[in-house]
Protein backbone atom coordinates (compact mmCIF):
# COMPACT_ATOMS: atom_id res chain seq x y z
CA UNK A 1 0.00 0.00 0.00
CA UNK A 2 2.59 2.73 0.73
CA UNK A 3 5.38 1.15 -2.18
CA UNK A 4 7.67 -0.22 0.57
CA UNK A 5 9.15 -3.95 1.17
CA UNK A 6 8.88 -5.84 4.71
CA UNK A 7 12.80 -5.19 4.28
CA UNK A 8 13.01 -1.63 3.17
CA UNK A 9 10.53 -0.61 6.76
CA UNK A 10 12.48 -3.01 9.22
CA UNK A 11 14.02 -0.54 11.40
CA UNK A 12 12.56 2.45 10.45
CA UNK A 13 10.11 4.65 11.97
CA UNK A 14 6.55 5.00 10.62
CA UNK A 15 7.37 8.84 10.59
CA UNK A 16 8.83 7.81 7.36
CA UNK A 17 5.23 7.87 6.01
CA UNK A 18 4.09 11.01 7.19
CA UNK A 19 3.94 13.99 5.17
CA UNK A 20 6.22 17.41 5.97
CA UNK A 21 2.59 19.38 6.27
CA UNK A 22 1.38 16.87 8.68
CA UNK A 23 1.19 18.81 12.11
CA UNK A 24 -0.17 16.17 14.13
CA UNK A 25 2.47 14.17 16.62
CA UNK A 26 2.13 10.11 15.67
CA UNK A 27 3.14 9.77 19.05
CA UNK A 28 0.06 11.66 19.91
CA UNK A 29 -2.43 9.27 19.26
CA UNK A 30 -0.27 6.34 20.54
CA UNK A 31 -0.56 7.70 23.52
CA UNK A 32 -4.39 8.04 23.26
CA UNK A 33 -4.99 4.35 22.45
CA UNK A 34 -2.85 3.35 25.14
CA UNK A 35 -4.73 5.41 27.67
CA UNK A 36 -7.99 4.53 25.72
CA UNK A 37 -7.14 1.19 24.53
CA UNK A 38 -8.39 1.88 21.40
CA UNK A 39 -8.55 4.42 18.38
CA UNK A 40 -9.27 4.94 14.89
CA UNK A 41 -8.03 7.99 12.61
CA UNK A 42 -8.20 9.68 8.99
CA UNK A 43 -4.66 10.83 7.83
CA UNK A 44 -2.65 11.47 5.06
CA UNK A 45 0.23 9.45 4.47
CA UNK A 46 2.95 9.42 1.64
CA UNK A 47 3.99 6.43 -0.63
CA UNK A 48 7.62 5.68 -1.05
CA UNK A 49 7.14 7.18 -4.64
CA UNK A 50 6.04 10.81 -3.18
CA UNK A 51 1.92 10.39 -4.23
CA UNK A 52 -0.28 10.74 -1.14
CA UNK A 53 -2.97 8.49 0.12
CA UNK A 54 -5.53 8.56 2.58
CA UNK A 55 -5.97 5.62 5.30
CA UNK A 56 -8.47 4.77 7.83
CA UNK A 57 -5.96 3.54 10.89
CA UNK A 58 -7.32 1.33 13.62
CA UNK A 59 -5.46 1.24 16.99
CA UNK A 60 -5.70 -1.18 19.55
CA UNK A 61 -3.11 -1.70 23.10
CA UNK A 62 -1.63 -4.76 23.06
CA UNK A 63 -1.61 -6.33 26.38
CA UNK A 64 0.82 -8.79 28.43
CA UNK A 65 -0.92 -11.67 30.66
CA UNK A 66 -0.48 -9.17 33.40
CA UNK A 67 -2.71 -6.62 31.66
CA UNK A 68 0.48 -4.01 30.87
CA UNK A 69 0.14 -2.44 27.48
CA UNK A 70 3.55 -3.78 25.75
CA UNK A 71 2.39 -2.23 22.52
CA UNK A 72 0.25 -1.34 19.60
CA UNK A 73 -0.93 -2.90 16.77
CA UNK A 74 -2.23 -1.03 14.10
CA UNK A 75 -4.71 -1.77 10.89
CA UNK A 76 -4.24 0.99 7.93
CA UNK A 77 -6.44 0.58 4.95
CA UNK A 78 -6.49 2.91 1.54
CA UNK A 79 -9.67 4.90 1.51
CA UNK A 80 -8.26 7.23 -1.23
CA UNK A 81 -10.83 6.72 -3.90
CA UNK A 82 -13.49 6.51 -1.12
CA UNK A 83 -12.23 10.46 0.14
CA UNK A 84 -12.28 11.06 -3.55
CA UNK A 85 -15.63 10.25 -4.02
CA UNK A 86 -16.85 11.80 -0.75
CA UNK A 87 -15.02 14.90 -1.77
CA UNK A 88 -16.71 14.97 -5.40
CA UNK A 89 -19.79 14.42 -3.83
CA UNK A 90 -19.60 17.35 -1.64
CA UNK A 91 -18.94 19.56 -4.09
CA UNK A 92 -21.58 18.55 -6.29
CA UNK A 93 -23.67 18.76 -3.56
CA UNK A 94 -22.46 22.34 -2.96
CA UNK A 95 -23.02 23.21 -6.83
CA UNK A 96 -26.53 22.11 -6.68
CA UNK A 97 -27.34 24.39 -3.72
CA UNK A 98 -25.82 27.33 -5.45
CA UNK A 99 -27.92 26.44 -8.55
CA UNK A 100 -30.94 25.74 -6.46
CA UNK A 101 -30.89 28.98 -4.93
CA UNK A 102 -30.35 30.72 -8.07
CA UNK A 103 -33.64 28.53 -9.55
CA UNK A 104 -35.32 29.82 -6.70
CA UNK A 105 -34.51 33.42 -6.83
CA UNK A 106 -35.25 33.37 -10.68
CA UNK A 107 -38.83 31.36 -10.01
CA UNK A 108 -39.41 34.66 -7.04
CA UNK A 109 -38.11 36.67 -10.10
CA UNK A 110 -40.83 35.46 -12.65
CA UNK A 111 -43.67 35.29 -10.13
CA UNK A 112 -43.13 38.91 -9.87
CA UNK A 113 -43.15 39.75 -13.49
CA UNK A 114 -46.04 37.85 -13.93
CA UNK A 115 -47.84 39.52 -11.30
CA UNK A 116 -46.26 43.10 -12.19
CA UNK A 117 -47.34 42.80 -16.32
CA UNK A 118 -50.77 41.02 -15.12
CA UNK A 119 -51.77 44.46 -13.47
CA UNK A 120 -50.68 46.37 -15.92
CA UNK A 121 -52.49 44.51 -18.70
CA UNK A 122 -55.34 44.84 -16.91
CA UNK A 123 -56.25 48.10 -17.29
CA UNK A 124 -55.85 48.78 -20.31
CA UNK A 125 -58.06 45.77 -21.46
CA UNK A 126 -60.27 46.80 -19.02
CA UNK A 127 -60.64 50.47 -20.79
CA UNK A 128 -60.48 48.72 -24.76
CA UNK A 129 -63.58 46.38 -23.18
CA UNK A 130 -65.44 49.58 -22.07
CA UNK A 131 -64.59 51.82 -25.39
CA UNK A 132 -65.59 48.35 -27.72
CA UNK A 133 -69.27 48.04 -25.62
CA UNK A 134 -69.95 52.10 -26.38
CA UNK A 135 -68.59 51.78 -30.18
CA UNK A 136 -71.07 48.65 -30.33
CA UNK A 137 -73.90 50.42 -28.61
CA UNK A 138 -74.01 53.03 -31.29
CA UNK A 139 -72.63 55.99 -29.12
CA UNK A 140 -69.67 57.16 -31.53
CA UNK A 141 -72.29 56.60 -34.57
CA UNK A 142 -74.03 54.35 -36.51
CA UNK A 143 -71.67 50.58 -37.05
CA UNK A 144 -72.15 48.80 -40.30
CA UNK A 145 -72.73 45.20 -40.38
CA UNK A 146 -69.66 44.43 -41.64
CA UNK A 147 -67.72 47.05 -38.83
CA UNK A 148 -69.59 45.14 -35.77
CA UNK A 149 -68.37 41.84 -37.00
CA UNK A 150 -64.65 43.32 -37.06
CA UNK A 151 -64.93 44.79 -33.59
CA UNK A 152 -66.60 41.41 -32.21
CA UNK A 153 -63.50 39.80 -33.41
CA UNK A 154 -61.53 42.66 -31.20
CA UNK A 155 -63.73 42.31 -28.59
CA UNK A 156 -63.49 38.32 -28.62
CA UNK A 157 -59.97 38.74 -28.06
CA UNK A 158 -59.61 41.16 -25.73
CA UNK A 159 -62.24 38.91 -23.24
CA UNK A 160 -59.86 36.28 -24.34
CA UNK A 161 -56.65 38.27 -23.03
CA UNK A 162 -58.90 39.62 -19.75
CA UNK A 163 -59.56 36.27 -18.81
CA UNK A 164 -55.49 35.24 -19.06
CA UNK A 165 -54.86 38.36 -17.17
CA UNK A 166 -57.26 37.02 -14.69
CA UNK A 167 -55.47 33.38 -14.34
CA UNK A 168 -51.81 34.62 -13.94
CA UNK A 169 -53.24 37.31 -11.10
CA UNK A 170 -55.26 33.97 -9.60
CA UNK A 171 -51.99 31.84 -9.87
CA UNK A 172 -49.50 34.70 -8.62
CA UNK A 173 -52.16 35.50 -5.50
CA UNK A 174 -52.07 31.73 -4.49
CA UNK A 175 -48.19 31.32 -4.57
CA UNK A 176 -47.56 33.92 -3.03
CA UNK A 177 -49.83 33.13 0.20
CA UNK A 178 -52.59 36.08 -0.66
CA UNK A 179 -55.23 34.32 -2.26
CA UNK A 180 -58.56 35.83 -1.17
CA UNK A 181 -61.68 34.02 -0.67
CA UNK A 182 -65.35 35.19 0.14
CA UNK A 183 -66.64 32.11 1.95
CA UNK A 184 -70.71 31.52 2.20
CA UNK A 185 -73.20 29.02 1.38
CA UNK A 186 -72.79 27.46 -1.68
CA UNK A 187 -75.34 24.90 -3.66
CA UNK A 188 -72.86 23.32 -5.24
CA UNK A 189 -75.54 21.54 -7.62
CA UNK A 190 -76.71 25.10 -8.45
CA UNK A 191 -73.70 25.96 -9.40
CA UNK A 192 -72.40 22.63 -10.95
CA UNK A 193 -75.97 23.02 -13.74
CA UNK A 194 -74.42 26.46 -14.48
CA UNK A 195 -71.03 25.38 -15.74
CA UNK A 196 -73.04 22.60 -17.64
CA UNK A 197 -75.30 25.25 -19.28
CA UNK A 198 -72.31 27.46 -19.91
CA UNK A 199 -70.84 23.99 -21.74
CA UNK A 200 -73.78 22.71 -23.61
CA UNK A 201 -73.54 24.98 -26.51
CA UNK A 202 -69.86 24.16 -27.70
CA UNK A 203 -71.07 20.49 -26.80
CA UNK A 204 -74.25 20.53 -29.20
CA UNK A 205 -71.99 22.65 -31.99
CA UNK A 206 -69.59 19.66 -31.58
CA UNK A 207 -72.58 16.49 -31.50
CA UNK A 208 -71.51 15.58 -27.52
CA UNK A 209 -73.90 14.27 -25.11
CA UNK A 210 -73.24 16.63 -22.09
CA UNK A 211 -75.26 14.82 -18.83
CA UNK A 212 -76.01 16.42 -15.51
CA UNK A 213 -76.59 14.22 -12.28
CA UNK A 214 -77.14 15.13 -8.81
CA UNK A 215 -78.23 13.91 -5.41
CA UNK A 216 -79.32 15.76 -2.47
CA UNK A 217 -76.59 17.45 -1.54
CA UNK A 218 -75.90 19.79 1.52
CA UNK A 219 -74.71 23.72 1.28
CA UNK A 220 -71.21 24.08 1.21
CA UNK A 221 -69.05 26.27 2.90
CA UNK A 222 -67.23 27.90 0.32
CA UNK A 223 -66.76 30.61 -2.37
CA UNK A 224 -69.69 30.46 -4.72
CA UNK A 225 -67.37 32.40 -7.60
CA UNK A 226 -64.31 30.37 -7.25
CA UNK A 227 -66.04 26.97 -6.81
CA UNK A 228 -68.26 28.22 -10.04
CA UNK A 229 -64.88 28.78 -11.93
CA UNK A 230 -63.43 25.41 -10.64
CA UNK A 231 -66.60 23.49 -12.37
CA UNK A 232 -66.10 25.68 -15.85
CA UNK A 233 -62.74 24.66 -16.41
CA UNK A 234 -63.42 21.13 -15.81
CA UNK A 235 -66.70 20.94 -18.30
CA UNK A 236 -65.44 23.10 -20.45
CA UNK A 237 -62.23 21.45 -20.81
CA UNK A 238 -63.87 17.75 -21.00
CA UNK A 239 -65.75 19.32 -23.47
CA UNK A 240 -63.06 20.43 -25.45
CA UNK A 241 -60.91 17.57 -25.57
CA UNK A 242 -63.95 15.24 -26.40
CA UNK A 243 -63.97 14.48 -29.91
CA UNK A 244 -67.52 15.08 -31.98
CA UNK A 245 -69.93 12.30 -31.27
CA UNK A 246 -68.52 11.75 -27.23
CA UNK A 247 -70.35 11.82 -24.20
CA UNK A 248 -69.05 14.36 -20.91
CA UNK A 249 -70.61 13.22 -17.68
CA UNK A 250 -70.96 15.90 -14.44
CA UNK A 251 -72.00 14.24 -11.08
CA UNK A 252 -72.23 16.21 -7.91
CA UNK A 253 -73.24 13.81 -4.73
CA UNK A 254 -72.02 13.83 -0.97
CA UNK A 255 -70.17 10.90 0.62
CA UNK A 256 -69.12 10.77 4.56
CA UNK A 257 -68.90 14.62 4.84
CA UNK A 258 -67.44 15.81 1.46
CA UNK A 259 -69.11 17.00 -1.56
CA UNK A 260 -68.00 14.78 -4.45
CA UNK A 261 -67.52 16.21 -8.23
CA UNK A 262 -67.03 14.27 -10.44
CA UNK A 263 -66.30 14.66 -14.46
CA UNK A 264 -66.04 12.25 -17.26
CA UNK A 265 -65.40 12.07 -20.89
CA UNK A 266 -64.56 10.06 -23.58
CA UNK A 267 -61.70 12.23 -24.93
CA UNK A 268 -58.20 11.16 -25.84
CA UNK A 269 -57.56 10.58 -22.51
CA UNK A 270 -53.93 11.19 -20.90
CA UNK A 271 -51.02 9.10 -20.79
CA UNK A 272 -49.18 7.39 -17.57
CA UNK A 273 -46.08 9.67 -18.22
CA UNK A 274 -48.38 12.95 -18.46
CA UNK A 275 -50.94 12.35 -15.40
CA UNK A 276 -48.36 13.35 -13.15
CA UNK A 277 -47.89 17.08 -14.46
CA UNK A 278 -51.31 17.77 -15.45
CA UNK A 279 -52.24 20.09 -12.44
CA UNK A 280 -48.61 22.12 -13.26
CA UNK A 281 -48.62 25.98 -14.14
CA UNK A 282 -49.00 25.97 -17.95
CA UNK A 283 -48.62 22.18 -18.80
CA UNK A 284 -50.12 20.89 -22.14
CA UNK A 285 -50.38 16.98 -23.01
CA UNK A 286 -48.55 16.10 -26.45
CA UNK A 287 -51.92 15.13 -27.31
CA UNK A 288 -52.95 19.24 -27.04
CA UNK A 289 -50.46 20.34 -28.24
CA UNK A 290 -50.07 18.17 -31.37
CA UNK A 291 -53.72 18.93 -32.37
CA UNK A 292 -53.54 22.27 -31.86
CA UNK A 293 -56.19 22.45 -29.49
CA UNK A 294 -56.40 26.27 -27.55
CA UNK A 295 -55.23 26.43 -24.12
CA UNK A 296 -52.20 28.20 -21.58
CA UNK A 297 -52.22 25.36 -19.69
CA UNK A 298 -53.33 27.12 -16.66
CA UNK A 299 -56.92 25.74 -16.05
CA UNK A 300 -55.43 22.75 -14.12
CA UNK A 301 -53.38 24.44 -12.10
CA UNK A 302 -56.05 26.83 -10.76
CA UNK A 303 -58.35 24.35 -10.38
CA UNK A 304 -56.18 22.25 -8.04
CA UNK A 305 -55.40 25.88 -6.05
CA UNK A 306 -59.03 26.46 -5.63
CA UNK A 307 -59.70 22.91 -4.28
CA UNK A 308 -57.10 22.97 -1.96
CA UNK A 309 -58.36 26.58 -0.78
CA UNK A 310 -61.22 24.79 -0.05
CA UNK A 311 -59.50 22.00 2.39
CA UNK A 312 -60.45 19.52 -1.04
CA UNK A 313 -58.51 17.40 -3.03
CA UNK A 314 -58.45 16.41 -7.00
CA UNK A 315 -57.16 13.43 -8.42
CA UNK A 316 -57.29 12.08 -12.05
CA UNK A 317 -58.37 8.67 -13.33
CA UNK A 318 -57.70 8.74 -17.56
CA UNK A 319 -55.93 5.61 -19.98
CA UNK A 320 -54.65 7.13 -23.24
CA UNK A 321 -57.43 7.02 -25.78
CA UNK A 322 -60.10 6.04 -23.29
CA UNK A 323 -61.23 9.53 -22.12
CA UNK A 324 -60.84 10.99 -18.38
CA UNK A 325 -62.58 11.18 -14.80
CA UNK A 326 -61.68 14.20 -12.43
CA UNK A 327 -62.67 13.93 -9.40
CA UNK A 328 -63.06 16.33 -6.86
CA UNK A 329 -63.80 16.03 -3.17
CA UNK A 330 -64.56 19.10 -0.93
CA UNK A 331 -65.81 19.01 3.06
CA UNK A 332 -68.86 20.75 3.72
CA UNK A 333 -68.27 22.91 6.33
CA UNK A 334 -70.60 24.42 9.09
CA UNK A 335 -68.28 27.26 8.88
CA UNK A 336 -65.45 29.30 6.97
CA UNK A 337 -61.93 27.49 7.31
CA UNK A 338 -59.42 29.78 9.42
CA UNK A 339 -56.70 31.23 7.24
CA UNK A 340 -54.34 28.80 8.79
CA UNK A 341 -55.95 25.81 7.44
CA UNK A 342 -56.43 27.86 3.97
CA UNK A 343 -52.09 27.99 4.20
CA UNK A 344 -51.68 25.07 5.46
CA UNK A 345 -54.12 23.29 2.68
CA UNK A 346 -52.27 25.21 -0.13
CA UNK A 347 -48.79 23.95 1.85
CA UNK A 348 -47.50 27.73 3.00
Amino acid sequence: MFGYTAEEMIGHSGSVLVPEEETTDPSTRIATVIELGEGRFEVTRRRKDGTLIDIAVTMSAVRNTMGDVVGVAAIAQDITDRRRMELEREEFTRELEVRNERLLELDRLKDEFVALVSHELRTPLTSIRGYLELVLAGEAGRVTAEQRQFLGVVERNANRLLELVGDLLFLAQMEAGKLSLDFGAVDLAAVAAESVETARPLAEEKGITLTLATSPLPLLAGDRVRLGQLLDNLVSNAVKFTPEGGRVDVRASSSRGNAILEVRDTGMGISAEEQEHVFERFFRTTGATDQAIQGTGLGLAISKGIVHAHGGDITLASNEGEGATFRVSIPIRATQPAATEIQAALGL
